[in-house]
């Protein structure tokens, strides 16, 4: 799926949805690879929402799936300061 030209958020969406296409379909071959590149461009342009819903439709469906998207939301997360001056969780 060709989207060079497309914002990133667009691309994520458009995987996103793909793939919850595909698993309402029970097209098991391509499904994982589309919610794998929809994790994977937003996590790097730290589109958390994008991560949340292809958590939420592999959930009980596709366990690698989940648990890469779990992984990027982890990624995601920002610190902040705790009263002592350092970064805490």
């Amino acid at each position: 799926m060709s989207t060079t030209g497309t914002p990133p958020q667009w691309q994520a969406i458009l995987c996103v949805t793909t793939g919850e296409v595909l698993l309402a379909r029970a097209d098991t071959s391509q499904t994982a690879p589309a919610f794998q590149a929809a994790i994977a461009i937003a996590e790097e342009h730290r589109l958390p929402h994008q991560i949340q819903r292809s958590l939420r439709a592999c959930k009980s469906h596709l366990p690698a799936v989940t648990e890469l998207a779990r992984q990027a939301l982890e990624s995601l997360r920002i610190l902040r300061p705790n009263p002592a001056g350092t970064e805490a969780p």
